[in-house]
């Protein structure tokens, strides 16, 4: 699975208590590609 994530959001996904944990643990897991890009 590949998605895209504001780094905000992924930041805030680091808690344990968040209501976006399961964004974190996927990425952890291997089960999501985190891509990058570049924006200028």
């Amino acid at each position: 699975m590949r998605i895209v994530v504001d780094t905000n959001v992924l930041l805030t996904s680091i808690g344990r208590r968040s209501y976006t944990r399961w964004l974190f643990d996927l990425i952890l897991n291997g089960q999501a590609t985190l891509l990058t890009a570049d924006y200028e």
